[in-house]
């Protein structure tokens, strides 16, 4: 895909071409957005900012936020007649006789509904998005599957729509993303947040992945900003710094007479340019074309949807059944730690909706075994050399599979993958994506091999 940027830069237009597959580098400019719309500005040089505060180059910032979240309220329906899961609030929103829009693009800009985004720190960010269209083409193309629902679920609870861009600046829209402050997935909890609001975690599951649950979680996080503060711009900082920082910042302000405007509150450089980010963003989505900015439409249908979990079943084989590629399924279910799903952790799947008549007439002529990953329950004694030669498996991948740090001690009672066959088998899948950052904190129950 080619990505066009265009600004004016010493007065004189100048017209950025960029191609995404190409290796290019372009003069950066910074600007002064005014309420006409016209941008001027002069040639500067841009800090080289690298995408490396997460795997995957899914964030722009190296620092990655952390929240606190409060208690969700998710309600569950039977989708398709059979299926639970979260009832979509953009069906909802759709009942309400809104306009149509046929490019989902157009629906994002019309919910548009924070203050213009102009200044300094606002035009930095657009000038490092103009000079990185690589960054901004994978973004856009990770976060495509994702935007319908998000979108809805904004419109179902009268939401500004620039949040729906927000994923864009915690995590490029990466529901796997990790921070080195162990925040994770596409809105970026840390686990004792999560936990304590809702969103669970365990060696198989981690909700903070999980798309659906974890945009619930954060809008409903968002909300709770906005009914303390009155202002979206406070809610946004405060997402980003916590509540109690900002209250703090804005008391201080109050004694000494001054603004309690965010850009007037003394507040870290992450946060500082937080708002700026998700403004400079707005500013290129809102006018495309005039920054010569080409957005792949988007189709304003949803993407996915969620069918009922036929019990433990392997990822691999969820993926063969639906005639998905692992990756994509992958993509839709991040919240799975391992190579098996397990009916205990979360009764459904997210499949895309142009899948879902396969998966299940697949499901239904299926004689093969869902699960060849055996479970083994630890027992007191067991030890890793043990069990690695009763199954036929080295230590380190016996780790690996289990995503098992090198000193931890294994738990009587923990549930460990182990192969069905009694060999190394390289052909086999790797069920370790993710695995070491999951955060037990509660034991799942299943039968288990107990040796």
């Amino acid at each position: 895909m080619m990505i066009r940027g265009a600004f004016l830069a010493g007065g004189a237009a100048a017209l950025l071409s960029f191609n995404a597959n190409a290796e290019q580098t372009a003069s950066a400019a910074v600007f002064d957005l005014f309420p006409s719309g016209r941008i001027m500005g002069s040639a500067v040089q841009i800090p080289n900012t690298a995408d490396t505060a997460c795997s995957n180059d899914v964030l722009y910032s190296e620092a990655l936020s952390i929240h606190a979240f409060p208690p969700t309220n998710g309600s569950l329906i039977e989708a398709n007649g059979a299926a639970a899961g979260f009832r979509h609030a953009d069906e909802e929103a759709e009942e309400r006789s809104a306009p149509r829009y046929d490019d989902l693009w157009d629906r994002v800009r019309a919910g548009f509904a924070l203050p213009e985004g102009k200044g300094h720190l606002v035009a930095k960010h657009m000038a490092w998005y103009l000079k990185h269209p690589a960054h901004l083409e994978r973004t856009i193309e990770r976060g495509r599957r994702y935007l319908y629902f998000i979108v809805g679920q904004l419109e179902s609870r009268g939401m500004p729509t620039e949040i729906a861009l927000l994923p864009i600046v915690e995590s490029a829209y990466n529901p796997h993303a990790y921070s080195r402050m162990r925040a994770a997935g596409m809105w970026q909890f840390i686990p004792g947040t999560g936990r304590r609001y809702g969103l669970e975690q365990n060696v198989w599951y981690d909700g903070r992945r999980d798309v659906l649950a974890a945009t619930k979680a954060a809008l409903d996080y968002l909300q709770f900003l906005h009914d303390m503060f009155d202002d979206w711009e406070l809610a946004l900082a405060a997402y980003n710094w916590g509540e109690g920082a900002v209250q703090r910042a804005i008391a201080y302000n109050r004694v000494w007479h001054r603004s309690i405007a965010y850009g007037n509150l003394r507040m870290p450089n992450e946060t500082r340019n937080y708002l700026p980010r998700l403004l400079a963003i707005k500013n290129l989505i809102l006018k495309a074309k005039s920054f010569g900015l080409e957005l792949p439409p988007i189709a304003n249908r949803p993407y996915f949807t969620v069918v009922k979990s036929p019990g433990n079943i392997e990822v691999l084989r969820a993926a063969q059944l639906a005639n998905m590629a692992v990756d994509e399924f992958r993509s839709l279910n991040p919240g799975y730690n391992r190579a098996v799903m397990l009916h205990g952790a979360v009764h459904q799947i997210v499949l895309p909706v142009e899948n879902v008549d396969q998966f299940r007439a697949n499901l239904a002529s299926n004689s093969d075994p869902l699960v060849t990953w055996k479970l083994y329950r630890w027992k007191r004694g067991d030890n890793l050399q043990g069990v690695a030669a009763r199954f036929g498996i080295s230590v380190g991948r016996l780790r690996e599979v289990n995503g098992f740090a090198l000193k931890r001690r294994v738990s009587a009672g923990s549930i460990w993958l182990v192969p069905s066959v009694a060999k190394d088998n390289p052909n086999e899948p790797d069920p370790s994506d993710n695995t070491g950052r999951a955060d037990v904190s509660k034991r799942v129950t299943l039968e288990a091999e107990r040796g």
